[in-house]
């Protein structure tokens, strides 16, 4: 099963403008349809987990060289996904 992954960094983002509302309206809406689970991460991570890359398993640089891009919660969400089934 395809499972749909929606990061926001808070319910207000969700309300700042009706184009984050209506996307996160269209993501439950095609999971209800399709009978897909919608994972939804809500919240920012302190830097100091954030920047914590030893615990990724499939990244090979542990340097930091700059500061990690919200691509990264993807990634964490992911393995928290899997660790919870």
């Amino acid at each position: 099963t395809v499972a749909i992954l929606m990061l926001v960094n808070s319910v207000e983002y969700l309300q700042e403008q009706l184009g984050n509302w209506l996307s996160f309206l269209n993501k439950a809406a095609y999971c209800y349809k399709t009978q897909r689970p919608l994972y939804i991460w809500i919240g920012d991570l302190d830097p100091s987990i954030l920047d914590r890359r030893h615990i990724v398993p499939w990244l090979n640089c542990f340097e930091k060289t700059k500061e990690n891009t919200l691509n990264i919660y993807k990634t964490i969400a992911i393995l928290a996904t899997f660790k919870k089934r």
